[in-house]
């Protein structure tokens, strides 16, 4: 019987995740860390704008297909006819492992290319590349030692030393001059080489620590936590690549040089921080994503159901290219789901499928619709569980009851002349009456109000004999035609307040007008 009583709850609740990953079966030797459809590789150090270079499984197809504007030692020129499984990429080479064996291929700029011939013909579970040295996984499959890690290239700090107490490994990840696996019994951290130059992994890793997965770029390591799956991250963090935002929970991360981001696991949505130099962090909005990879200054994602590439800081993707969402595997694990638009040509076996993790409800929402096999998770607002559902819903015992609504503030003058337009709380636009008052006082009233977190899209604007402290003399008339964000319309006696749906925070009010 598991016991946590003398434990911080944190750590005991990594303990409980680690139980329920274990108790279920899931093989954790195969367990994943870095490795997706996409090889990320250094570009240029002089010459960092738009310079990169990149390979991806395409969708229909198991062939890496690799391009790029910085090109050395043949790093984009896979061998020809290979069918991959999965890929992973370093400074300037890539590796990956065949779609049939798993046995590692590798290309681009030596030693880290160069597989040596002991381990050739190795059934491997994954396999990560660093600055000039690759470390890989056995797979249970392997004739011996599964869960053995195997290294080779360059070993300037001891980065392809196998670890000094032996053990069964998972989630190998390797950056410059190091290298870091997670204890496949306990999920903790273990790294070897050189970190950064001011020392040796070994004083900065957070050995207490439960992690479901690594991820390292040059100089320093992210990780998801087990229990709560936020971000942690320890080494090099002169650009913040270190300080992940607080309170998300990520499904994956990937690391570059300077910058670091992850795939939210509550709205798949991509975030990014640290370095931003060359638009690391200048992801493209409202766009949900199934794996990513990094560079030394970009990140590219492919999107989720459309297969698309988008790159972002110094790669380009070409527009008409797609990519595999996902590694191909003989089932879901548990809270994942079956995508369910696997090419024939995708997988090797026709039995297999491409697997995605369920997303997790945030706090403030519930959920409306849960993670089956071939669908995703859906989500709702708390904002709608008081508005939509009945009584007896679930989702009245999880989500906070609304607060009472206190108005103060100045008031902004209005002269409404009409009815309100109909309330239909399931709407995400809303027209209402027009208000008319000055811009100044429009803009003072928000303020008093806190954080916009809506703008007016669209605006008429009529000439006028007031004047509001400016060089003309103008009279607004504002009619909001448009919200930027979801907004539920209530009626707080006798005036109007929307609200965020993602933040339950009011966005506008209006006066006094025929209720």
């Amino acid at each position: 019987m598991l016991r946590c009583s003398s434990k911080p709850l944190e750590i005991c609740g990594s303990f409980l995740a680690l139980a329920l990953l274990l108790g279920l079966g899931i093989d954790t030797v195969l367990a994943l860390g870095a490795m997706t459809t996409l090889a990320a590789m250094r570009g240029s150090f002089t010459d960092a704008k738009n310079s990169f270079a990149l390979c991806v499984l395409r969708a229909g197809t198991m062939q890496p297909f690799c391009w790029g504007t910085f090109v050395i030692d043949s790093n984009i020129s896979p061998p020809g006819n290979s069918l991959l499984w999965a890929m992973n990429g370093g400074a300037y080479f890539a590796c990956g492992l065949r779609a049939d064996s798993r046995s590692p291929l590798c290309w681009g700029q030596s030693p880290g290319s160069d597989v040596p011939d002991e381990f050739k013909n190795v059934s491997y579970a994954e396999i990560s590349c660093g600055g000039w040295h690759a470390c890989a996984v056995r797979s249970n499959s392997s004739s011996t030692a599964p869960g053995q890690i195997d290294c080779w290239g360059a070993s300037d700090f001891g980065q392809i030393s196998r670890p000094d107490r032996p053990s069964q490994m998972v989630s190998i990840t390797a950056g410059d001059y190091f290298s870091c696996a997670l204890v496949a019994s306990t999920r903790r951290p273990r790294c070897w080489g050189k970190i950064s130059k001011s020392g040796n992994t070994t004083e900065v890793i957070p050995h207490d620590s439960v992690f479901f997965r690594i991820f390292a770029g040059r100089t320093h390591v992210c990780g998801i936590l087990l229990a709560s799956r936020e971000a942690l991250c320890w080494g090099n963090n002169e650009s913040g690549q270190c300080d992940p935002p607080k309170g998300l929970s990520f499904a994956t991360l990937a690391a570059g040089i300077d910058h670091s981001c992850g795939i939210r696991d509550d709205s798949h949505e991509v975030v990014c921080w640290g370095d931003n130099r060359h638009g690391q962090l200048e992801v493209p909005s409202d766009l949900k994503f199934s794996t990513i990879a990094a560079g030394d200054f970009y990140t590219c994602g492919v999107t989720l159901g459309e297969r698309q590439l988008l790159c972002w800081g110094s790669a380009r993707a070409p527009k008409t290219i797609r990519v595999k969402d996902g590694l191909c595997v003989a089932d879901c694990e548990h809270d994942q789901y079956d995508l369910m638009n696997t090419d024939v040509k995708d997988c090797a076996g026709p039995e297999e499928k491409i697997c995605l993790p369920c997303a997790r409800c945030k706090a403030g929402s519930y959920e409306t619709s849960p993670c089956v096999p071939f669908s995703d998770r859906s989500c709702s607002s708390c904002k709608w569980c008081f508005s939509r559902e009945k009584r007896d819903h679930p989702c009245r015992r999880t989500c906070p009851a609304p607060r009472s609504l206190s108005i103060s503030g100045p008031q902004p003058s209005a002269a409404v002349a009409s009815e309100p337009a109909a309330l239909d709380s399931g709407n995400v636009t809303f027209r209402p009456p027009v208000v008319e008052h000055s811009d100044q006082s429009f803009k003072r009233y928000r303020d008093v109000n806190g954080v916009m977190l809506g703008k007016v899209l669209r605006a008429d604007i009529e000439p006028s004999d007031r004047s509001v402290g400016t060089s003309e003399k103008i009279k607004t008339t504002y009619k909001i035609v448009e919200m930027e964000r979801e907004c539920q319309p209530l009626l707080v006696g006798k005036a109007m307040v929307l609200f965020a749906l993602d933040s339950q925070a009011p966005i506008f009010l209006f006066g006094a007008f025929k209720a």
